[in-house]
């Protein structure tokens, strides 16, 4: 059964296979420049307060890597604080959510329309520690809809409301990003994450 569309207002995707496939490469006779960066698929469509900044140079795996230009994705090249930068054109990604009422099961069908291609060396996360992951944002006004549509569908545990929350507040990307989180249990399930005066909701 179809719950809902919803536009994801920022999309990203970790795969670490690529260490994988550079040893796949390595023995079949490629030659692979090192270091090779680790990607994230990202997409940004919403949630800037002031509006979509250029993404410096550093954060990006070049589209030369993968036989591109950045004409060809519709980059367009600028400066950003003395280095070189790009403005990306605007990227739209969907979630789709059914519900398999006989199962029991909810399903996330996420749709990158348009995406880009960063890398993981600024953040120094090695695929020694981190496996496969997915983390998406909504709007609350969505999360709302969304929790409305399958609560009229499903029945929740009963003591889901008797439960302790935490509150935990956390300092990242470098002072950039103020961000707190409520969780029924620390480090699991449901995330409420403040960021830049925007309130979003994070699932995991």
């Amino acid at each position: 059964m179809h719950v809902g569309t919803y536009d994801i207002e920022s999309l990203q995707i970790y795969f670490p296979a690529s260490l994988e496939l550079q040893e796949e490469l390595i023995s079949a006779g490629f030659r692979v420049p090192k270091p090779t960066p680790l990607p994230i698929i990202y997409a940004n469509f919403r949630g800037w307060v002031s509006g979509k900044p250029p993404i410096t140079i550093e954060r990006l795996i070049h589209p030369s890597r993968y036989g591109k230009s950045p004409l060809d994705l519709g980059w367009e090249r600028t400066i950003k604080d003395g280095r070189e930068a790009y403005i990306i054109p605007e990227e739209r990604c969907t979630l789709e959510v059914e519900l398999d009422e006989t199962k029991k099961e909810v399903r996330l069908i996420i749709r990158p329309e348009k995406y880009h291609i960063e890398r993981t060396s600024t953040r120094q996360i090695g695929p020694e520690k981190w496996s496969n992951w997915i983390m998406f944002y909504l709007s609350i006004r969505d999360i709302l809809d969304l929790t409305e549509k399958l609560t009229n569908k499903i029945t929740l545990p009963q003591d889901l409301c008797r439960k302790s929350m935490f509150i935990t507040r956390e300092i990242q990307q470098g002072g950039k990003e103020e961000t707190y989180f409520c969780e029924l249990e620390r480090g699991k399930v449901f995330r409420l994450k403040i960021l830049a005066s925007v309130w979003d909701v994070l699932i995991r």
